[in-house]
């Protein structure tokens, strides 16, 4: 078995034999989630090996030993003590993420190091909640946001004066490697320009805010990361008006029921997107704002601010 591992086969025949996995591809497996029990919704791949739940996403900064600890339900020293044993001496207790340690396990395990995004952070960000970043919580907390509404999206500050984002909030996004994939920011003062984005990377290979949603059948469509923040844990930011197919195909494979709420001024775009997700067949309402966006609506009730809007969705019809 240590062998089939090392070999890159070692994850897929572990979920072949305890989660009754099927092969979908040459290199994936799909099987039932041990975590959320959606069907054939947990993916795993023998070349990277990594593990992926479309539904509750579990597997996001995962690894092996995290998988056993679910399915077997034992303790983390059983399960290391299980890896160890499928492994040998290729396992390291760490963490993903953890630089070239991290690095060396998946070399061991599949022959090949971890894909890198290329995309870097801006020189000299900060921690949102680091003295350096006082300018952005103080321009949060004059849009009317608290800590409630940002402290699980792990902002950062630009304090670095020789860079183009100096003095802007920056949002980081993450892929459910812990790898970083895009990130985009907002100005907290009279600067321009107003928001600037990774590079090199299209702005609709991603949604803000994806990893932090709780509920698994529905979620609210909004434009940017402040829109995200006065519904945390409820919305994905598509960082523009528009979405892309990308973004649609990942939408509708998640959720069921998508709540649009754009800008008053994205009448037009609101059309298209909800256009777009109905052709997937899936439930689709739309906010249409009088006026302003979802960040001007903040409120320190989250729960009552959500359901507000529930509340002003009607369903879209072709």
């Amino acid at each position: 078995m240590g062998q089939s591992i090392r070999s890159g086969l070692g994850i897929v025949r572990y979920a072949q034999v305890h989660l009754g996995g099927r092969e979908r591809t040459s290199t994936e497996i799909i099987a039932d989630c041990p975590m959320c029990g959606k069907e054939e919704h947990l993916s795993l791949n023998s070349k990277t090996g990594l593990f992926f739940c479309y539904r509750c996403e579990f597997g996001i900064g995962k690894q092996l030993r995290d998988l056993i600890l679910i399915v077997e339900r034992c303790s983390k020293k059983t399960a290391t003590i299980r890896v160890r044993e499928l492994l040998g001496d290729t396992y390291e207790d760490v963490e993903p993420g953890e630089g070239d340690a991290w690095d060396r396990i998946m070399s061991a395990l599949f022959g090949a190091s971890v894909e890198k995004t290329g995309i870097k952070l801006p020189e000299g960000c900060v921690p949102i909640d680091s003295i350096q970043a006082i300018r952005a919580v103080s321009y949060l907390k004059r849009r009317g946001f608290t800590k409630q509404h940002w402290q699980s999206y792990k902002l950062l500050y630009c304090d670095n004066q020789d860079v183009q984002e100096y003095g802007h909030i920056v949002f980081p996004i993450k892929d459910f490697t812990g790898q970083l994939v895009f990130w985009t920011t907002r100005c907290v003062g009279v600067g321009s320009p107003k928001t600037l984005h990774a590079s090199g990377v299209s702005v609709g290979a991603s949604l803000f805010g994806w990893s932090q949603v709780k509920a698994k059948s529905h979620v609210m469509l909004v434009e940017g990361p402040l829109d995200v923040l006065a519904l945390p844990g409820r919305a994905v930011g598509l960082m523009g008006k528009h979405m892309s197919e990308a973004q649609a195909s990942k939408l509708c494979e998640r959720f069921e029921t998508i709540i649009v709420a754009l800008d008053a001024d994205a009448r037009t775009a609101s059309t298209q997107v909800c256009w777009m997700l109905s052709r997937f067949a899936r439930l689709v309402f739309e906010v249409k704002l009088l006026n302003g966006d979802p960040a001007d609506r903040v409120s320190a009730c989250i729960g009552q601010n959500a359901r507000n809007f529930f509340r002003d969705a009607r369903p879209y019809k072709l």
